[in-house]
């Protein structure tokens, strides 16, 4: 199993958002990311100088 933890950059970024949009990203990635046998499930991978990070889309 996973385990999802926030680096401090992230934590950063997640604060400047609005409540909502905080909230609705932190619960996508804890029920969809944390504690999963596959987090790339709904994960795309990144290419090029970036190969090795992956992205998540939540929402619209």
């Amino acid at each position: 199993m996973y385990r999802l933890v926030y680096e401090s950059k992230a934590q950063k970024q997640l604060k400047k958002l609005d409540g909502a949009t905080r909230r609705k990203i932190i619960s996508w990635m804890t029920k969809n990311v944390d504690n999963t046998s596959n987090p790339y499930q709904h994960a795309k991978l990144l290419k090029g100088n970036l190969s090795g990070y992956c992205r998540y889309r939540v929402g619209d």
